[in-house]
């Protein structure tokens, strides 16, 4: 299963975590020869004057693997994805729900047309949370040591 998983770590902290299938690289690799992996971080945050956005990709390098996004706008709804991307155009292979990036979010929210909801434990995003919470954990521990 490709996956792409963002869980606020701290406000203006996203950690996010991934992994995409050796067929779906081949499949992009052989469609989109000149495109590279990329992981793809939308932050859009609202104004007076109406929302602006602001788009980073970082080249990945592997096909699984972890990072910490920092310096995102805590009043910001952000999402993440992985993605190939050719000439600009961006192919989306798997992305994380919409997420809050202050104080407020603890980790375990969705933004939605209604505001920000806690996730409930009975939908299926909510188990590669938990697991890209604990390899969070494990690298908070292994960077201590």
């Amino acid at each position: 299963v490709d996956e792409c998983v963002g869980i606020v770590f701290e406000p203006g902290t996203l950690f996010v975590s991934w992994k995409t299938r050796n067929a779906t690289l081949r499949r992009l690799r052989k469609a989109h020869s000149r495109g590279r992996l990329v992981l793809r971080v939308l932050q859009v945050t609202p104004s007076w004057n109406g929302p602006t956005s602001h788009l980073r990709d970082l080249d990945l390098h592997l096909p699984k693997g972890d990072y910490f996004v920092r310096g995102l706008d805590e009043s910001a709804v952000v999402r993440a994805a992985i993605g190939w991307l050719e000439d600009g155009v961006f192919h989306s292979i798997a992305h994380s729900p919409a997420l809050t990036s202050g104080e407020k979010a603890n980790g375990l929210t969705r933004w939605t047309i209604e505001g920000a909801v806690d996730l409930s434990v009975h939908q299926p995003e909510v188990a590669s949370m938990f697991r890209a919470h604990a390899l969070m954990r494990t690298r908070l521990s292994e960077a201590a040591l």
